[in-house]
Formats: structure tokens, sequence, C-alpha cells
């Protein structure tokens, strides 16, 4: 016996074109996700590829500055990252928020980076038994504390009493340190063989 086809209502066959559309965008929808970011937020393979990219540049850049393998930079990532937050940081001898000092800078980078505490005062640094002193610039290695003093001539002005000018760094590679410089007005890099720091250099120590 022959059977008639059954007759699909139209609302059916709209629904099931409808549903197969919707599924088919979400489909495609999902798997352009994974490559374009949503609106208002980043993947984490973006983020990755961002920091790993950021990370490059940095390492680049103070492998340049210091003229030093960029492996160097790298095995001690974080104290350079603090570097690169605090340079041009104006220099004060009050400092605040916005403005630090020398001592203040090795103070925050000792703790910061190295978790380490130390004096908070040239004179306490320098008379620590905490950082045995050298005065020999070839022993220099990164982290070394540098110690600067300069007697000003106050022959023109009649001073009997002669005042020490100090300034203390901290040593990173290849002749080159970080410091609140007065002179600069700011957290530089200098060049310890240049001829002013030359004249002012006193010691170095290291930190036990």
């Amino acid at each position: 016996m022959y059977v008639l086809p059954m007759k699909v209502p139209r609302t059916a066959i709209c629904h099931a074109l409808f549903l197969g559309i919707f599924l088919s965008v979400q489909s495609c929808s999902s798997s352009d996700s994974a490559r374009r970011p949503a609106a208002g937020g980043i993947y984490e393979v973006t983020d990755r590829e961002k920091i790993q990219r950021r990370d490059s540049l940095l390492v680049d850049k103070y492998a340049s500055i210091l003229e030093t393998d960029p492996s160097f930079i790298e095995d001690s990532f974080s104290l350079y990252q603090f570097i690169d937050q605090q340079l041009n940081t104006p220099c004060s001898d009050t400092p605040g928020k916005n403005q630090t000092n020398d001592v203040q800078l090795t103070q925050q980078i000792f703790e910061q980076v190295y978790h380490r505490k130390i004096p908070a005062s040239y004179r306490e640094l320098k008379e620590s038994r905490l950082i045995p002193k050298f005065s020999a610039r070839s022993y220099l290695a990164e982290g070394d504390l540098i110690f600067f003093e300069h007697t000003p001539d106050n022959s023109s002005t009649g001073k009997q009493q002669q005042s020490v000018e100090t300034a203390i760094g901290l040593y990173l590679h290849n002749s080159r340190f970080l410091i609140c410089s007065e002179k600069a007005g700011a957290v530089v890099v200098n060049k310890l063989d240049s001829r002013y720091w030359d004249q002012r250099y006193k010691m170095a120590g290291r930190l036990k």
C-alpha cells in the first residue's frame, strides 16, 4: 500500500533553518574568539606575547646602555625592571612621592630587588661592618655600592671648615652605575671612568 509522505509544516522548516544558521554563526564566532580579543579584554595568549615582547625590549635597552651581553640583563631582570621604573626620577634633599635621593634609591633597590635592609644614611653605609669595603675597581660586580666623596675648594669664600660632599651609587656592568645624581638632577646611569665621577670615587662595598 502506498503511503503519502507526511507534509512538514512550513514553521518547522523555518525553525530548523534558523537553528542551523544560529549554530553555524556560533561556531565561527567561537573559533574566531581564540584569535581576536573580546570587547574590553585581552586573551591570555595575547598577554603572554605582549609581555615577552616588552621584556625583550627592556633587555635590549639595558644591554645597549651598558654595552654588555643581554644575558647579564636577563639574569638580573627584576633589577633592571626596577631601574627602568626609577630612571629620570627627580632628585631632592627631601625625597617624597615623586622624588628620591641617592641613599633612598639604594635602600629601595636592596629592599625590593634583593629583599635586604641596609642603613639609612651615607655615614652608616660607609661604617657598616655588613658591607666590607674595597678600593680596586677591577673587583666591582653588579649590585656593589659605590661611595663618592668630594671636598670643594672653599679658599675663594674664606671658609675655614671644609664640608665633604658625598654620594652613593649602585654598580651595574662595564663601568656603568646607577645613581640619583644632584649634578644631573635625576636618577641616571653614569660612567665610573668619566672625569667627574673618577675624581670623586672613594671606595666600594659589597653586602655580605
